[in-house]
């Protein structure tokens, strides 16, 4: 199975960690979409993941496109990969899976 998991935030890296070296043992691939925020690069790299990354809009005024930055970058990550599911935190994953007919796993943190 091929996954892309959209990680927003540094605790949703520690979420994801193990359950990704467990699928990895297990012969699964998977692509990960990380938003440079507080730690969060910093932590995938410590796991030794490679991710691609995206900067956030730091105004909340215009937000909404941080969102369609980060559906877009999903959208052309997974182009390539053709993930089997996409997996986050956010709307972006769901929006992704959603331009792309591909099923989602999206979980909320608040």
């Amino acid at each position: 199975m091929k996954m892309l998991f959209c990680v927003n935030t540094p605790a949703q890296v520690h979420t994801w960690a193990h359950l990704i070296y467990d699928l990895v043992s297990k012969g699964h691939e998977f692509k990960i979409l990380a938003r440079n925020y507080g730690s969060t690069l910093e932590l995938l790299d410590r796991y030794g993941f490679e991710y691609s990354s995206f900067e956030p809009i730091r105004s909340k005024y215009v937000r909404i496109f941080e969102i369609l930055t980060r559906v877009g970058k999903g959208y052309k990550l997974s182009r390539k990969f053709n993930p089997t599911i996409i997996i986050g935190f956010g709307v972006d994953a769901a929006f992704t899976a959603a331009l792309l007919r591909k099923p989602s796993l999206v979980f909320t943190d608040d």
